[in-house]
């Protein structure tokens, strides 16, 4: 099967979890055996780079420029329009022409991923070719969450922000052929509005490898992006409502905190016990060196794949609720999940003091892992479902 795979950024190198998610696709898709040809955007936050690609004669990857920055100018034009600032910087005409170009090498699916690919949507109908969408999260929905957390002016134009967001995504929606969400739940909200056949499709997570690092003593941390406002919004009340009640307690508790594009409010946090280590060149010794990670979410959705790698590398987990919105059987999991910082103090506390207690969820994490997001079993499920669409 021959299979262009349009990327929003390049999926290497892998440094956050929608890079992430795309190369399990693009990895899946190269141990079925299909050609695949990758058509990227190239942009300031996320520079391709050909030599992050793996080496295999299947793949080809290319790439065309784009500028996403935001501008004070085009962003008040945008108001008067009827498209959302953010769709509306995705369109490019030197994009539009080098696809029109990449598409008459032909091709038997069309793997399209996020709905930021929206305004071509017309481009690639006209290919006759089965339009795939792979849907990350549920975007109008992350904007919404963070309009009614906000106060006015900016609460109003998050909510005009997310309106204008979910025509366009209900348009994408509609506009392909099949649609792999990566969660249960997003799979829900988009049958509620969409005739388009949904498919749950998680994100397969690799078996990891042996670990040697010794856990430091009474330590916690999260890593994920800083320069996405969920993540944001979520240390804020870690480090306010949760931290200052555990450091009361043990005060030789520490919290690591790290993650690309650390803002300064992060940089310089000012808390007793709070280590900022920014950016970390490999995120698995990272995890495998600081107890338990702490995963504050309170809007976003899709699937949280830093939680995955965690369980997977037997790493304990907590999260509020939002952060293990899509998982299938909860209970499996071994998470400890709460929305109370008192509970997420108890916890965190308890694990310190005594922390090979944690062993037996570390083992459950792994093993549910193993059963609901293995390679093996996820390859099969997406060969199968693409087949049926050229049959």
């Amino acid at each position: 099967m021959k299979i262009l795979q349009l990327t929003h950024k390049p999926p290497y190198p892998g440094i956050d979890g929608g890079c992430i998610a795309m190369q399990r696709v693009t990895e899946s898709f190269l141990r079925s055996g299909h050609k695949v040809d990758l058509f990227s955007l190239d942009t300031y936050k996320h520079p391709f780079d050909i030599e992050s690609f793996p080496q295999n004669k299947n793949l080809n990857a290319v790439s065309i420029s784009i500028n996403l920055k935001n501008s004070v100018v085009d962003g008040l034009k945008n108001l008067f329009s009827n498209r959302s600032y953010i769709m509306e910087r995705f369109y490019d005409q030197r994009v539009a022409s080098a696809l029109e170009k990449q598409l008459e090498n032909g091709y038997d699916i069309i793997w399209v991923e996020s709905i930021f690919w929206q305004p071509y949507l017309e481009l690639l109908r006209k290919a006759n070719t089965p339009v795939v969408l792979r849907s990350h999260n549920i975007e109008h929905a992350i904007w919404r969450e963070l309009a009614f957390s906000s106060a006015f002016p900016k609460s109003w134009y998050l909510r005009l922000l997310s309106r204008r967001l979910r025509k366009e995504e209900k348009e994408m929606w509609e506009g392909s052929d099949t649609i792999f969400s990566i969660s249960s739940s997003d799979s829900a909200v988009i049958s509620a509005h969409a005739g388009t056949p949904v498919i749950d499709f998680p994100m397969s997570v690799a078996k990891p490898g042996a670990s040697e690092d010794v856990i430091q003593k009474n330590s916690c941390f999260h890593l994920g992006a800083m320069d996405w406002i969920p993540n944001q919004e979520g240390m804020r009340w870690f480090l306010n409502d949760v931290w200052p009640g555990i450091m009361s307690e043990m005060n030789d508790a520490r919290f690591h905190l790290a993650g690309r594009r650390m803002t300064p409010e992060f940089e310089q946090w000012k808390s007793p016990g709070v280590l900022v280590h920014s950016k970390v060149s490999d995120a698995k010794a990272f995890r495998s060196k600081y107890g338990m990670m702490v995963v504050p979410l309170f809007s976003g959705s899709g699937l949280r794949i830093k939680i995955l790698e965690a369980l997977a590398e037997g790493v304990p987990v907590l999260a509020t609720s939002k952060a293990v919105e899509g998982m299938p059987k909860l209970h499996d999991t071994g998470i400890f999940i709460s929305d109370d910082p008192k509970e997420w103090r108890r916890i965190l506390t308890t694990s310190m003091h005594r922390p090979e207690e944690g062993l037996s969820r570390r083992l459950k994490g792994k093993a549910y892992i193993q059963n609901h997001f293995s390679e093996e079993s996820l390859d099969q499920i997406l060969s199968r479902q693409l087949e049926s669409l050229i049959d």
